[in-house]
């Protein structure tokens, strides 16, 4: 089976077809497209990661998609059994520094030391209340626009070039990689979902990118909302250096993790492209809602190309 997130088809048929809805007051429960839960007003999400920033970030992005407030953090650290004490330290040193950094309390988790892992990983669950926005399929209609704030393939084209600056060197100039790294900051849509939730816009849906890159992203959407759209390929932000990146190594950048990008159903995205721009955030509307099912990638007049469900990502082909 391929590395990363479960693909679709298997998360499922697999997953989330056998969880059974036990409790009435579930409003926004597992699916595929739902980048958090909510229980009777309180909401939990999740992230993980090979390093306590990334995870950190993941579960405060998922977070985000729900418009809520985030007050507590759940850790888990699995580690293995060459890890030493003064590792250990250093990711709490981590993770208080985020927490300190956003005013948010770290609960509690777990830490499990095994030989049967090769390397860490970190789980963080962030738990928080509901704000007044909510995800409402029901309310997408037919030519409501998909907007995108933020480029494709940010996080992994960062990773990659941070474990690989070497061999990207041999065709790129320090002064050029030094240009294409991001600030981990990027990485974060936290900021800018609170200002979309708080906008007063009709917003329909908030969806963060991750693994599987912007095309699995948008792929989940349409699961969710149970629609079709047409996005124009020339529309996606991108940076040119991770097209570059990407090139280098032969993988699609559309396909490489997009954490740091977030995609919004709203009925008038140019009214939210221009509000966003007010407050010096990059913005653009790619896309628009569908009568018919078919999620369609429009490269240009004679070439539209059916998405399908993504399977893994693109940095486990470098990594």
């Amino acid at each position: 089976m391929e590395q990363g997130s479960l693909p679709e088809r298997y998360l499922s048929r697999s997953v989330i077809k056998h969880i059974r809805r036990l409790n009435p007051k579930l409003s926004v429960s597992a699916a595929v497209g739902n980048d958090y839960a909510n229980l009777h007003g309180s909401v939990s999400a999740d992230g993980i990661g090979d390093t306590p920033w990334i995870a950190w970030v993941k579960a405060m992005n998922n977070f985000a998609c729900s418009g809520g407030q985030i007050e507590g953090a759940r850790l888990t650290m699995l580690l293995p059994g060459n890890v030493k004490e003064s590792w250990i330290k250093g990711y709490m040193a981590d993770f208080n520094s985020y927490a300190e950094a956003k005013g948010i309390q770290i609960l509690g988790g777990h830490t499990q030391v095994s030989e049967v892992f090769a390397r860490a990983q970190f789980v963080v669950t962030m738990l928080g209340t509901a704000g007044d926005y909510c995800a409402n399929k029901k309310k997408i209609k037919p030519g409501y626009d998909i907007v995108m704030v933020g480029q494709a393939g940010l996080m992994g084209a960062d990773i990659i070039l941070k474990e690989k600056r070497e061999e990207l060197h041999t065709r790129f100039p320090d002064f050029y990689l030094d240009m294409a790294s991001v600030k981990e900051d990027a990485y974060s849509i936290v900021d800018v979902a609170r200002r979309i939730a708080d906008s007063g816009m009709d917003i329909c849906y908030m969806h963060d990118g991750s693994s599987g890159g912007v095309y699995g992203a948008l792929w989940q959407m349409g699961v969710w909302m149970d629609k079709g759209f047409e996005v124009q390929h020339v529309d996606i932000p991108i940076r040119q250096e991770t097209i570059e990146i990407c090139e280098f190594f032969n993988i699609n950048p559309y396909l490489l993790d997009a954490t740091g990008c977030l995609f919004v159903v709203v009925e008038d995205g140019e009214k939210l492209v221009e509000y966003l721009a007010e407050q010096e955030t990059e913005a653009a509307v790619i896309g628009v809602v569908t009568e018919k099912k078919e999620k369609l990638i429009v490269v240009n007049e004679l070439e539209h190309r059916c998405l399908s469900p993504v399977n893994g990502d693109e940095i486990h082909k470098v990594l």
